[in-house]
């Protein structure tokens, strides 16, 4: 008996708590991501992608002046075309976010590839270093 008037006690309290972590949590940092960390060579810029939504992050991991930067690109190897870029230029432990539901280039095509240049700059186009991650979207 005590054992039952005790979960009618406990269990609903779980149940809120719970939910309450559930639902409380934001679009950037619920985003379970699917691919990443992604890092350019010097570890200075990283990025985390998910196909669901076409959530991008890029974060700068380094206080040098640089910022971090992710290129996006549709097509395959060299037939792949620009699309967007996403900057991240302070290293203050916030990152850079974009999305599918931002509309316009941000809402990648499916069935297509989609490369992702992760990378260091100071000025236009990326420093040595820049690695590029590609993954098929088929969501």
């Amino acid at each position: 008996m005590k054992i039952k008037a005790l979960l009618a006690r406990v269990l609903p309290v779980a149940a809120v708590a719970m939910a309450s972590v559930t639902l409380g949590s934001g679009t950037a940092s619920a985003a379970t991501w699917e691919y990443g960390p992604w890092n350019d060579e010097t570890k200075g810029a990283r990025a985390y992608f998910t196909k669901k939504g076409d959530h991008l992050k890029i974060c700068d991991t380094k206080s040098d002046g640089r910022w971090a930067i992710a290129w996006v690109e549709v097509g395959e190897g060299s037939n792949a075309r620009y699309r967007f870029d996403l900057p991240d230029t302070k290293n203050n432990g916030k990152c850079s976010y974009s999305k599918a539901s931002m509309g316009g280039v941000y809402n990648l095509p499916e069935k297509k590839w989609i490369q992702v240049t992760v990378c260091r700059s100071v000025g236009n186009g990326c420093d040595n270093g820049a690695r590029t991650y590609e993954i098929y979207n088929n969501r």
